[in-house]
């Protein structure tokens, strides 16, 4: 059984000292859904954080409290708004 956390900073990776040699600092995020068991749970409903800039690319978190493709599964993604290739 999962256990509930209240307030948690996950961690991924190690972040680079500079990114693509730009002296552009490594940079956090934090998006607060708030009343979060409220939220619609119809498949393929989404709530949408608002843009972001990161590496000189628009990015968007959107979250499907009722699932995307499977019911009764949270999904979440990060979603690439820029024109062209992130690599």
């Amino acid at each position: 059984m999962a256990r509930r956390i209240e307030d948690a900073k996950v961690s991924v990776g190690c972040p680079p000292p500079s990114l693509s040699g730009s002296g552009e600092k490594w940079r956090s995020f934090q998006f607060h859904f708030h009343d979060f068991s409220n939220l619609s749970t119809t498949r393929k409903h989404f709530i949408a954080s608002p843009e972001f800039i990161c590496n000189g690319h628009r990015w968007q978190l959107k979250v499907y409290p009722g699932g995307d493709l499977h019911e009764g599964q949270v999904s979440a993604f990060v979603c690439h708004l820029s024109e062209g290739r992130i690599t």
